[in-house]
């Protein structure tokens, strides 16, 4: 993805069989019409880093091992699942807004077990609540900043979009699970939208965030890492000494 024209190709882990056209505008890459338009013709594309450049960071933060409930937003036509699978995880729930794109995946791996395929949209999680150990994101997030306009001051309806965005993945997530973030946006930019800053200074999602950096094609890329804090205890009924 390119935030100034040019080509996809430099973002992405992998080898495509075609080329796609860019959008008209990159506010596009926010849009479902674009990506149901493209998902019809493209039958694979992994943006970022591919799974070996992350398993380490997966099986780290991973609390339960592979056993761990991992939801996927914006999952796209990526590998990434595929890949996982192999790897032995076995819980894994795979998200995008785009049905062709979903039902293309659930033709391609539905027969592969532990592994669930779904329609919808990341600004609008329908699980309950504490549904999942971790949630990932690859680029996901990158996409819908992509409409922002002035980065330093950023369209209020993506403000908007993200909040609501990091308010459902904090809402789906257990105490002490993780919400994962591949991205090749960088911290003074990003970091801003996950602490909920760019929302306001009462907006509290409940994490911790750090960054890791992650060797790209071209550029680095950033893992951001939000960990969810643990249930508090309730204090004991008529207080303490």
């Amino acid at each position: 993805m390119e935030r100034n024209g040019g080509s996809e190709d430099g973002e992405a882990a992998g080898t495509r069989k075609e080329r796609i056209e860019l959008p008209a505008s990159n506010s596009d890459y926010s849009k479902r019409e674009y990506w149901n338009t493209r998902f019809a013709d493209e039958q694979e594309y992994d943006w970022l880093a591919g799974y070996k450049d992350i398993a380490s960071i997966l099986s780290e933060l991973t609390p339960k091992g592979k056993d761990s409930r991992i939801l996927l937003v914006g999952c796209g036509n990526s590998t990434l699942t595929k890949d996982m699978h192999d790897a032995g995880y076995r819980n894994l729930v795979s998200t995008d807004f785009s049905e062709v794109v979903i039902q293309a995946m659930q033709q391609r791996y539905g027969d592969l077990p532990g592994l669930r395929w779904e329609v919808m949209d990341m600004l609008n999680l329908q699980y309950p609540e504490g549904s999942f150990d971790m949630v990932l994101d690859k680029a996901a997030m990158d996409a819908i900043t992509t409409a922002e306009g002035d980065m330093w001051d950023p369209d209020p309806a993506v403000i908007d979009a993200v909040h609501r965005m990091c308010t459902g993945v904090s809402r789906v997530l257990v105490p002490g699970g993780t919400f994962v973030q591949i991205s090749f946006v960088q911290p003074h930019f990003r970091l801003p939208y996950l602490t909920g800053k760019r929302v306001g200074a009462s907006v509290d999602y409940g994490w911790q965030c750090s960054k890791r950096e992650i060797e790209g094609k071209v550029m680095p890329h950033f893992c951001y890492i939000m960990h969810k804090a643990e249930a508090r205890t309730a204090a004991p009924a008529g207080g303490g000494t």
